[in-house]
């Protein structure tokens, strides 16, 4: 026996994601709502929105896919830092109704070179 199961007035539900960006590739792109559950209302375009960028690098959000796209900063770049292992952004999920989720992350594991062992 189903029954059906109306969520009325419900939020959309987001999850964390995570991903890894191999150190040969420059950007990755995230379907962040790949994982995301829907509210009484689907998701439409301009669904993502980012909350908090991300420590290290840049976002760019597909406002039509709802695809997110993080690029890592180049060593040439002004100013560069020492590159960290995670990056993380947070971001929200909002239906066409205008219901929104709870902020979630996104981890993005950064490839990194294998050490040279000397001994």
């Amino acid at each position: 026996l189903t029954l059906p199961i109306e969520l009325s007035g419900a939020a959309p539900v987001a999850m964390d994601d995570r991903v890894e960006l191999p150190k040969s590739e420059a950007s990755i792109k995230i379907e962040v709502l790949h994982n995301d559950l829907e509210g009484p209302a689907p998701f439409g375009a301009g669904a993502v929105q980012i909350v908090s960028g991300p420590n290290f690098g840049t976002v760019q959000v597909n406002a039509v896919t709802n695809e997110v796209i993080y690029i890592r900063p180049t060593t040439s770049a002004p100013f560069f830092q020492a590159r960290p292992r995670f990056v993380q952004f947070w971001y929200v999920a909002v239906d066409q109704a205008g219901n929104q989720s709870t902020p979630r992350r996104v981890w993005i594991t950064l490839g990194r070179d294998r050490g040279i062992t000397t001994r």
